[in-house]
């Protein structure tokens, strides 16, 4: 096991034999983390992450990445990381694209994912967990995968209804859906989630079972119904372009206002998420 937890919060370990898990501390690129703001590569993790996953290619082993913060935006026009650690980070992603089987990821309290395209061809996936912390109903999740391979075959989410446990003084975990099922695919892989992507723009109903995961299907007065088209376009602009001129030009039919940095909203509390993963058979940049 490499650690160097102590030094910048990021470290790899191996899962098994093949496979390494590669955990980055992206809070370090948070938008509202203002003591990295002019830091090219603060703790040296960029550098690292480089000469851990060249290491991995050239053992020819895979990589589970995993880090609190995604890069790419959150939701309606917000970067999260400030845009040199989005760029460096989406250039490594890319670069390994053939050793990172999956990214997992929290920071959004919402059931989403990102895709990642080489010349218009998907080469990798970020799966996106809701969070425990009850912005909507706490979600938690498994995840299956192929013991040879390492590709994720499927995921159980499960969720704890707010008003139900309330009611009734009493916590039930409950299965929300098996994503093979409610998406019509058979792995969990770059191109079955940009076929997914598709089937979000041109299928309404598809859609709508997407916005309703998205908020771990909660309820109530002040919960969303409806998302319009606009709408629409702004979250699967999201999903599919992680690079802020790549999002402008996919939302630029729906506004003209560009991306917000996350650093200019306010930062409310720590956000958190969980996932369980068990082996299976198988605008111009503007600051403020």
């Amino acid at each position: 096991m490499s650690v160097k937890l102590l030094w910048g919060g990021y470290y790899t370990v191996s899962i098994r034999q093949g496979l390494v898990a590669v955990v980055l501390n992206t809070n370090l690129y948070y938008g509202s983390n203002k003591v990295t703001a002019d830091i090219s590569d603060h703790a040296g993790q960029l550098q690292w992450f480089d000469k851990v996953l060249k290491q991995a290619a050239q053992n020819g082993n895979k990589a589970y990445v995993i880090a609190h913060i995604p890069t790419g935006m959150q939701g309606k026009r917000v970067l999260m990381m400030r845009p040199h650690f989005n760029k460096r980070l989406n250039e490594l992603i890319i670069k390994y694209k053939n050793t990172i089987a999956a990214m997992f990821y929290g920071h959004q309290h919402t059931d989403t994912f990102k895709l990642w395209y080489d010349q218009g061809e998907p080469v990798a996936f970020g799966l996106i967990a809701p969070s425990i912390t009850p912005t909507h109903n706490p979600g938690i999740r498994l995840l299956r995968y192929d013991r040879l391979t390492f590709q994720l075959t499927d995921i159980w989410q499960y969720y704890l209804e707010l008003p139900d446990a309330n009611s009734k003084s009493k916590a039930q975990w409950k299965l929300e859906y098996k994503f093979s099922e409610a998406y019509g695919v058979h792995e969990i892989s770059s191109t079955s989630l940009a076929q997914l992507v598709s089937n979000l723009e041109k299928k309404t109903d598809v859609f709508m079972k997407y916005f309703r995961y998205n908020i771990v299907s909660a309820k109530g007065e002040s919960v969303p119904t409806s998302c319009d088209t606009n709408c629409q376009r702004l979250y699967i602009c999201s999903i599919k372009e992680v690079d802020v001129d790549g999002y402008n030009k996919c939302v630029k039919p729906v506004t003209s206002n560009g991306f917000r940095h996350r650093g200019n909203l306010p930062w409310s509390f720590y956000f958190l998420f969980t996932t369980i993963i068990v082996s299976g058979s198988i605008s111009k940049n503007q600051f403020l």
